[in-house]
């Protein structure tokens, strides 16, 4: 299986939760600024195909290890969901 194949089932959706956060009540404080990190969810797959691609990326640990990487260098004011999801394709 190739990154490309990989990269190509995968959908990746980054949002915040809708609630507000202490970083924008208190936009002037750095330290409010920073609270947030990468946070990575796998949804079940829809079928046999896509499950063996969801496998794949979790017993290679794909998502987490893109998370941690983007958490050592990227300090971001809320969470970030990172979802490994079944794009129906």
């Amino acid at each position: 299986m190739t990154l490309l194949g990989v990269a190509s089932a995968l959908l990746i959706t980054a949002c915040s939760s809708g609630e507000p956060s202490t970083a924008d009540a208190n936009a002037s404080s750095p330290a409010a600024e920073t609270n947030g990190s990468f946070v990575v969810t796998y949804e079940t797959a829809g079928n046999a195909e896509n499950a063996a691609e969801e496998t794949f990326l979790r017993d290679h640990r794909v998502l987490d290890d893109f998370a941690d990487t983007m958490n050592s260098y990227v300090h971001i004011p809320r969470d970030v969901k990172v979802i490994a999801k079944d794009c129906g394709e």
